[in-house]
C-alpha cells in the first residue's frame, strides 16, 4: 500500500479540490512518479494551479507515457513510476490521504542494484512543505 496526501486547492482555487484528487475520484487509480534532480523543475512547476482544460504534461515540458495496468498516464522522465488502484481516501479536515494498492512497479535498469535502488544515481527530490531537498547523505545504522 501507497499513500500520498492532498491538500485544497489554494491561492486562486482556494477551497476548490484539486485535479489529481478529482482523477482519483473519478478512474479509481493514480500513478505515483518518484521526481529525480533531473526533473525537479518540472515537478515544481507541476504544483501550480492549473484549470482542468490546460494539459498540464505540456505546460511543464513533461511526456505522458501509457500505464500498463491503469488508467492515469505515467511521466516517461521518471526512473521510478509506480502504478496504483485507490483502496481508500480518508479526509482529514481539509486535507485527503489517499491510499492505493501498487499494482505495477518501473525502475530503470540503472539504478536496480543487488535487490536495491541505488539512490546515489537516483537523486531523489523531496517537498518539504513547498521547500525542495535532494536526498543525498546516506548512510547506515548499526543494528
Amino acid at each position: 500500500m501507497l499513500g500520498i496526501s492532498i491538500g485544497p486547492g489554494v491561492g486562486e482555487r482556494n477551497g476548490t479540490e484539486k485535479d489529481t484528487l478529482t482523477n482519483i475520484l473519478s478512474e479509481k487509480d493514480f500513478v505515483i512518479n518518484v521526481v529525480s534532480n533531473k526533473v525537479a523543475n518540472q515537478m515544481h512547476l507541476s504544483s501550480g494551479n492549473f484549470q482542468p482544460e490546460v494539459d498540464e504534461f505540456k505546460s511543464v515540458n513533461v511526456t505522458p507515457m501509457e500505464s500498463m495496468i491503469v488508467k492515469s498516464p505515467l511521466i516517461m522522465e521518471a526512473d521510478i513510476k509506480m502504478e496504483c488502484r485507490l483502496e481508500k481516501i480518508i479526509e482529514l479536515g481539509s486535507d485527503h490521504l489517499v491510499i492505493g494498492r501498487l499494482v505495477q512497479y518501473h525502475i530503470i535498469d540503472d539504478l536496480y542494484c543487488d535487490g536495491k535502488v541505488n539512490i546515489g544515481k537516483l537523486q531523489p527530490v523531496g517537498r518539504l512543505a513547498g521547500n525542495y531537498n535532494l536526498v543525498e547523505n546516506i548512510f547506515l545504522l548499526p543494528r
